[in-house]
């Protein structure tokens, strides 16, 4: 029996008159296939006005809008925040972090002696909740300072090579680099300026759906002679793999952006500088000067890492945290303890000074203030706490020449 369920008087297939205990039914099991027939006397759709046994069709017209993804549908950004900003938009936020080169190492700005240790960082990538649809064959890449800029610019304004360049600089030759996301890992080698695959294969997300969020990790190795106090970018590139060949063409697969990873090879320097009987000229080379001579000392630093402009919510800073100055007139090539005497006026743009008459500076012997010069101080520590990206101070000391 076909009961109707269009909402008239009488159920589909009966003749008039007929009741609805089987008798009089025209459905035929196997060949009625519930479409309705095309061929219907009824023309006037949904009047339910049909005689006899001719059914009644009421068509709905079922009306499907499609929403197409668009680029803010897929974020990709530091730890836990997909939708961070960098200096100009979501395509350049970033995260910051150091790698450490041994103590033996290290050098002057730009030195290339010994190896710096390699770095994991975190990042996410997600759909955020206002996204109509899931989003698929989500692909993780590195890209190279050129391909970064250029698919930037696509990605920003559709148009090629219109920018001044946002990444760099090109890391140097060596460099390793693992995309890392559920225990499915591709290493890259950087040859000649580009990324060669070199173990494992390209990392693919794979679905992700509004409001979710997947973690991956980025391992960077800078080789042996990297110059130091200097940042090189990892600028990755999650994008939808419309044509599932793991290449990334921002010209047609927009539906993608842009994080940074930058490793800096330290990122303080120190500059130390004298001035003779109160002169106002600093110089960094050495110049005689007769015993009675007071000598003034400046000791200037800075946190060369990028500092936030603008909004920058979300991307990571590197702050030089807890940061000490240490001046010993025993260390290195120094020769001042022995030689000179402390003179008062001792000046430091943050934190507090120490005055040790000891080899290395103990804290059981930490005087309460300044000490009444002349006086034998041989170390001058200088506890700064804090120096932000791009923030700079000095420590400056006198000494009476002996």
């Amino acid at each position: 029996i076909v009961y109707d369920e269009s909402g008239d008087q009488r159920p589909n297939n009966l003749n008039d008159g007929a009741d609805i205990t089987g008798v009089g039914t025209t459905f035929d099991q196997v060949n009625d296939d519930g479409i309705a027939n095309v061929a219907d006397p009824e023309q006037n759709l949904n009047a339910n006005d049909g005689v006899g046994d001719d059914g009644e069709s009421n068509v709905v017209p079922i009306t499907v809008t499609v929403i197409p993804p668009s680029a803010g549908d897929l974020l990709n950004g530091p730890n836990g925040t997909i939708g961070a900003i960098g200096p100009v938009d979501n395509n350049d936020d970033f995260t910051n972090v150091a790698a450490p080169v041994a103590v033996a190492d290290v050098g002057v700005q730009g030195s290339t002696a010994g190896t710096p240790a390699s770095v994991t960082i975190t990042n996410t990538v997600g759909v955020p909740a206002t996204t109509a649809n899931q989003l698929d064959t989500i692909t993780l890449l590195p890209l190279t300072q050129t391909e970064a800029n250029d698919a930037a610019d696509l990605l920003d304004d559709g148009t090629a090579n219109t920018s001044a360049g946002t990444y760099g600089p090109t890391l140097p030759d060596g460099t390793i680099v693992t995309i890392t996301h559920n225990g499915n890992s591709a290493e890259y080698t950087v040859v000649g300026g580009a990324y060669t695959l070199t173990n494992g294969a390209t990392v693919v997300v794979g679905t992700i759906t509004p409001g979710n969020e997947e973690n991956y990790t980025v391992e960077v190795e800078l080789p042996t002679g990297t110059p130091q106090i200097q940042g090189f970018e990892v600028p990755i590139a999650a994008f939808v793999d419309n044509d599932s060949n793991s290449l990334f063409t921002p010209a047609t697969e927009s539906i993608a952006n842009i994080t940074v990873d930058r490793v800096y090879t330290g990122f303080m320097t120190l500059l130390k500088e004298f001035s003779l009987d109160g002169g106002t000229t600093f110089v960094s080379t050495p110049d005689d000067a007769p015993p009675g001579a007071d000598i003034l000392y400046r000791i200037s630093y800075q946190n060369i890492s990028e500092a936030a402009t603008g909004n920058m919510a979300g991307s990571v800073l590197l702050n030089a945290n807890n940061f000490t100055l240490l001046e010993d007139g025993n260390a290195g090539t120094n020769n001042w303890a022995g030689t000179t005497l402390h003179q008062n006026g001792t000046t430091a743009s943050a934190g507090t000074v120490e005055y040790f008459n000891v080899a290395a500076p103990l804290g059981a012997t930490d005087p309460a203030s300044e000490t009444t010069g002349p006086s034998a101080v041989t170390v001058y520590r200088n506890n700064v706490g804090t120096v932000a990206p791009q923030a700079t101070g000095n420590m400056t000391f006198t000494r009476q020449i002996q």
